[in-house]
């Protein structure tokens, strides 16, 4: 990173990214009393030597809007800058595929947890994934729709629930990814294919995978049940989607039994399973503040169609007002 780059920081409240954030700082010759925290005004900027330093705190934001977009494009094609991000998660779509990803986690007062991973040589090729497995079509478009569903309820939750933010790169990515051994012979396609991601490199992925088999939400171990946002929005999105079309819950139970119990013997389980899937539903879509109508092949045309799917919302502190004044390639903007 001799010559810039991009510095990606997750984790809660209190996890420690803004003292790491001023120490790459300090590290780069900034001068230790001129770092400041950007929480109320998004960006610091950093005359350095050699480049620039940037460094953005997104808690504040919840959706990056035009404008703030154009802002960000220019500020990330610059050359010779380094970027360090906290809540990257609230600008996923923007962010460059060569990029560092810093993941902490609290631990006690003196100790954290530190994952570093270099995402450009962690990104699935969902393509040649696809071909290496040779998904059919009909299976590569319900995936797509499933992601769209998935992505959809994802960047809903973060707009309501910014807190505890969905991951929405590795979210739509495992969408993508989660039938590809749908057509396995025997056994469950959801942790065969869990297997075969973890084998490939991707253990994130796995892992969200993994939990999106239908008795999963009943599973008697806990660690088997779909826990974080991502595993919980993948699962009911998945029950969402009926061949590469939206519907209800009801319907898409509807046609599994159709297909999988044709002799109408459903197991004992199932009526567990399916009352604790309608209460999943009530989970996501109180956190999305959706009804689950709403969720719709209507709905997300509109949702496609502006984007990011979702308006503009209003913002306690305005990012425009604080615009930065960020160099050209020639110096620094006056």
């Amino acid at each position: 990173m001799t010559n810039g780059g991009f510095v990606c920081l997750k984790g809660d409240l209190g996890s420690g990214k803004t003292v790491f954030a001023k120490g790459f700082a300090a590290g780069l010759g900034v001068r230790e009393k001129n770092i400041k925290s950007p929480t109320y005004t998004f960006i610091r900027q950093y005359r350095l030597k050699r480049g620039y330093l940037f460094h953005f705190d997104f808690y504040r934001i919840e959706e990056p809007d035009e404008l703030m977009e154009t802002d960000l494009r220019d500020i990330f094609s610059l050359k010779k800058k380094w970027v360090v991000i906290e809540w990257p998660e609230r600008v996923a779509k923007l962010l460059p595929a060569e990029r560092t990803d810093i993941t902490m986690e609290y631990v006690n007062a003196k100790e954290r947890l530190v994952t570093l991973k270099l995402a450009a040589a962690l990104r699935p090729d969902i393509k040649k994934i696809w071909q290496k497995h040779k998904v059919p079509g009909n299976i590569r478009r319900h995936m797509k729709k499933v992601a769209d569903v998935a992505e959809y309820i994802g960047e809903r939750v973060n707009q309501r629930n910014p807190r505890q933010p969905v991951d929405i790169e590795l979210l739509r990515e495992s969408a993508l990814l989660h039938d590809i051994l749908k057509l396995i012979p025997k056994g469950d396609h959801a942790e065969a294919g869990a297997r075969e991601l973890k084998r490939e490199g991707f253990p994130e992925h796995a892992a969200i995978i993994a939990k999106h088999g239908f008795n999963s939400l009943s599973a008697s171990k806990k660690e088997k049940r779909p826990a974080t946002w991502e595993e919980k929005i993948l699962y009911y999105a998945d029950k969402r989607v009926k061949h590469d079309a939206i519907a209800s819950v009801k319907e898409r139970l509807e046609d599994g039994r159709k297909r999988y119990f044709p002799d109408g013997k459903i197991p004992a389980g199932d009526g567990l399973v399916v009352k604790k899937l309608y209460k999943l539903e009530r989970e996501i879509c109180q956190a999305a503040k959706l009804k689950p109508e709403e969720i719709s092949e209507k709905t997300l045309s509109g949702w496609k169609r502006k984007g990011t799917g979702l308006s503009p919302i209003s913002r306690s502190l305005n990012f425009h007002s604080r615009r930065a004044s960020f160099p050209s390639e020639d110096g620094p903007q006056r």
